[in-house]
């Protein structure tokens, strides 16, 4: 699956309560987490999305962060990604005005210990940044700010140490083929995967666009697997929308969501454990 590694960041900044009038866009190193009350620390980043090519579906997208230095090792940092919702500039940007921010969590939480990379699952926020449901104004990176001395420092995109330490984000997408029927538009993604023991999920598709949704599913292996289709409103809590059905090695089944919600996906697992089979899926969609 093609991906591209942008690196490093557009911008990136630093928010401290301690210097609430100061900005820092120009800090090589950036503090995140709560030292000791009230001294909170906070990083605005946002990356350039203009390398990805047209008529992609994004399949994921993991930031990478490398933590120079920290507090204390004993004591995590559990830091979370939220959607920031409005303009700001990283030459003047300070805790007093710092933009405002959506508290909907969009993407996965890292505990950070020591030095080293870390990475935030954030599929969900570049995903509606490419496809225009919001505009990319960044992400705000903080935690829960109760653990005093949880306080760690990363690079920023002004590192000059070593700037293959600078932010990363790399996205992994599909190309999507997109043709015109009778003036509709017309979806085509095509998915390969495994079965395993537990249930997994193939990614999540946003049906929130389309009028006609159908999932074809593929038993290309040798053995049985159980399938079923899952809805969520927010790419985040799903729930069943069919019964699960075995799907027979060298049987196709069209499974069509019963129910509406903004997002649709495949939950499928082997039958018999230890008795993986090769799957297909093919989501075709028309407004």
């Amino acid at each position: 699956m093609p991906s591209i590694i942008i690196q490093s960041s557009l911008k990136d900044a630093g928010l401290e309560t301690a210097r609430p009038n100061t900005n820092t866009g120009w800090d090589q190193v950036i503090w995140m987490g709560l030292y000791y009350p009230p001294s909170r620390y906070r990083l605005l980043i946002q990356f350039d999305l203009s390398a990805l090519p047209a008529d992609t579906w994004i399949t994921a997208a993991v930031m990478r962060l490398y933590v120079a230095e920290v507090t204390r090792m004993d004591v995590k940092g559990i830091f979370t990604p939220y959607r920031v919702t409005a303009l700001w500039n990283e030459m003047t940007v300070t805790w007093n005005n710092q933009p405002s921010f959506d508290p909907t969590v969009y993407g996965s939480q890292s505990i950070v210990l020591g030095p080293g990379w870390y990475e935030w699952d954030v599929t969900a926020l570049v995903r509606g940044w490419y496809m225009g449901l919001y505009p990319n104004y960044g992400l705000l990176l903080k935690s829960d700010e109760s653990t005093q001395f949880e306080t760690k420092r990363v690079y920023s995109k002004e590192a000059t140490d070593d700037p293959m330490l600078r932010p990363i984000l790399e996205v992994s997408y599909q190309s999507v083929i997109s043709v015109n029927l009778a003036q509709r538009a017309f979806t085509n993604v095509y998915l390969s995967t495994d079965s395993g023991d537990e249930w997994r999920y193939s990614e999540a598709f946003d049906v929130s666009q389309q009028s006609i949704v159908t999932v074809f599913i593929k038993n290309d292996g040798a053995n049985d697997a159980m399938v079923k289709l899952q809805i969520s409103p927010d790419d985040s809590s799903y729930i069943d929308d069919s019964d699960e059905d075995v799907l027979a090695p060298g049987m196709m089944k069209a499974m069509v969501p019963a129910r509406f919600g903004r997002y649709l996906r495949v939950a499928y697992r082997s039958v018999n454990i230890a008795e993986s089979t090769s799957l297909h899926i093919c989501y075709q969609a028309q407004l």
